[in-house]
Parts: C-alpha cells; structure tokens; sequence
C-alpha cells in the first residue's frame, strides 16, 4: 500500500478535532474553555497544536474532548471524518518506519474502541531470539468473555 494510502491515528485525530470543532460552531478559544472546565488546563494555542499535529493527547484528554464536542471516541478517531467521506484511508498506529505496517480499515476501529460487534484477535508471536511479530484479525463474533470482568465474579459468588 503506497504511504499517502493512509494516515496516522494522530493525523486523523487532528483533522477531526478541527472538523468536529467548526461543525459544531465553536472557536478554538471555546474548546478550550470547555476542557479547561473539565480539568485540563487548555489555552486556544493547545487547541491549534492538536489541530495541526504538534501535540500528543492523553486519553483523560481525549475523553474529555469527545464530551465537549458532543462526539464518541469512534467519531473523533474516524478518518472518514464527520462526512463519512467513502475515500476514507486506513489508519496507521504510528508513522512508517517507525512500526510494523498495521493499517486498520475505519470499520475496524470500533473493535479497537468497544468489541460488542467487532472483536479484534490478535497473535504476538516469536520471530527470531529478540522480536516480536503480531497477526491481527477483525472479526464479527465476539468470543465468550463471560469468564472475565465484574459480573462474572458476581456469578461465581451465586449459589
């Protein structure tokens, strides 16, 4: 796949913070005043860094800015954007060169983000004395996880 076939998470979430922020009307100076209310310190020039690429997100960040822009993870993620542009590229984890060539296809995003529909499997496995390779596949069957979380140990109490 030829490298402008896709884009970084990062360059995807900056584009979206933009589009989502003008659709929904608000000025840079806005976003910011809304997350500084939600506990992050932000100044409009932190929201022009994130909008051109120049600044990490940590994720109480990004959770705060799926609330002030009125989106979901998934949204803010989507690099199909808030069009849902069909020419919509495969999102890359990190920059080439840096990482294996994972591309993920916009619908398998959400299995990365909720597995309730789409569970992604992946497969770390051994190449050579010191690396690791991983096979990922997305799948629309979630397997039985019933075994894990709260309410399994919950049932285990029962009689």
């Amino acid at each position: 796949m030829a490298a402008d076939d896709h884009r970084t998470v990062a360059e995807v979430l900056a584009a979206n913070v933009r589009a989502w922020r003008q659709l929904r009307g608000l000025h840079q100076g806005q976003l910011a005043q809304r997350m500084a209310f939600l506990g992050h310190p932000w100044r409009q020039v932190t929201v022009s860094e994130i909008e051109r690429g120049q600044r990490s997100v940590s994720v109480p960040e990004l959770l705060g800015m799926a609330l002030a822009l009125g989106v979901n993870l998934t949204q803010l993620l989507d690099p199909r954007g808030p069009a849902r542009d069909p020419r919509a590229r495969h999102v890359a984890l990190a920059k080439a060169g840096s990482a294996p060539d994972l591309l993920i296809e916009p619908d398998d995003l959400q299995a990365l983000i909720c597995s309730h529909k789409t569970y992604a499997e992946a497969e770390w496995r051994m190449v050579g004395r010191s690396s690791v390779g991983l096979d990922v596949e997305f799948v629309d069957v979630r397997p039985d996880l019933s075994d894990v979380g709260p309410e399994a140990e919950d049932e285990e109490a029962r009689p």
